[in-house]
């Protein structure tokens, strides 16, 4: 239900379902992770708060995105999480005049896109996407040689077949379910063509993740961005 509340954008709600409880979390791994949650609540809060021109609100809520409360007894967000907040983090402090602080967190995005298979968002396929922020903090630290490999490399990473030979060093308790694996794939693809300037293209990709995974939160977020 906090999941889906985040995803319908009633980031509020989610919050306060999060803060009100002690959350159970049970040996062997879920695929839900509290931690995550919080993250995509506060990220999706902060994004909202951003497009308003609220900047000083969300930057609260992107330096809440990695701290999660005691009583979520959640595990730290993984490197998809530790890229795509800290480029936030530096694109609020900029709109706030901040420079350096805006630097020192681009910086930070550039240095966390390590792939990691901890969390719901962060398999190895998956975790690619932090590269497409590590791209977007390049081209802010005026690094423009450095981020268009990387888009290219996304492109190329979300075209390669579903079920590629990735998904294969970890765990089976671990893999993606197909349909989630196809929406990757496509996002990938989408990220890529968005940080190359091919909007259309990306819309397309971002389109065909949600219609393989409806609920593929980091494509809603993209396709909106890339509407705007």
């Amino acid at each position: 239900m906090i999941g889906l509340k985040t995803f319908a954008g009633k980031t509020d709600e989610s919050i306060s379902l999060l803060e009100s409880r002690t959350f159970s979390i049970w040996e062997g791994g879920t695929r839900f992770s509290t931690g995550d949650a919080w993250a995509d609540a506060h990220l999706v809060r902060g994004l909202q708060r951003f497009n308003a021109k609220q900047y000083s609100e969300a930057l609260a809520d992107f330096n809440a995105a990695l701290k999660p409360p005691l009583n979520l007894r959640a595990e730290q967000p993984g490197a998809v999480y530790q890229a795509e907040i800290a480029y936030w983090t530096g694109c609020a402090n900029e709109a706030l005049g901040n420079q350096e602080p805006a630097r020192q967190s681009w910086l930070t995005a550039t240095t966390n896109s390590a792939p990691d298979a901890g969390n719901r968002r962060g398999n190895q396929l998956n975790a690619r996407a932090a590269r497409y922020f590590q791209a977007l903090a390049f081209q802010k630290l005026g690094q423009n040689e450095k981020a268009g490999p990387i888009f290219n490399e996304l492109v190329s990473a979300g075209t390669a077949a579903p079920n590629s030979a990735d998904d294969n060093t970890v765990p089976p308790s671990r893999q993606q379910p197909a349909n989630s694996r196809v929406a990757t794939t496509h996002y990938l693809a989408g990220l890529g063509y968005a940080g190359l300037g091919q909007k259309e293209k990306a819309s397309a990709e971002f389109n065909a993740a949600l219609a393989a995974q409806p609920d593929h939160l980091g494509a809603k977020i993209a396709l909106t961005l890339n509407q705007s």
